[in-house]
């Protein structure tokens, strides 16, 4: 039991960061065409390849690349994708939720 336990937290860092990476892919995949052409300092076909190795090709991933683009690439992206993403109370399309009871 104690291995398993030390192998489960060995394995959860690598995992979250592999499925947020996944997550942030897909949503650059859903982009318009026209908004990322607009954006070419976004480096939106790495981040798609990124999304499609960690779903499609899994048993190519290579744990210390994923930690490096964690470690190297996701501050300075999240860095440039701010200034594009509008306020929530302008964003176009944004639904509100619902009032609670």
């Amino acid at each position: 039991m104690e291995v398993a336990g030390a192998l489960g937290r060995y394995l959860t860092v690598p995992f979250a960061a592999c499925q947020r990476l996944q997550a942030v892919g897909e949503a650059a995949r859903k982009v318009s065409p026209e908004f990322r052409e607009a954006h070419p300092e976004i480096p939106w076909p790495q981040i798609i390849g990124m999304r499609h190795r960690l779903v499609h090709e899994y048993f190519r991933i290579i744990p210390e690349k994923v930690w490096d683009v964690v470690e190297h690439h996701v501050a300075p992206l999240i860095a440039a994708l701010e200034p594009l993403v509008p306020p929530p109370d302008q964003g176009e399309g944004v639904q509100e939720e619902p009032p609670t009871r």
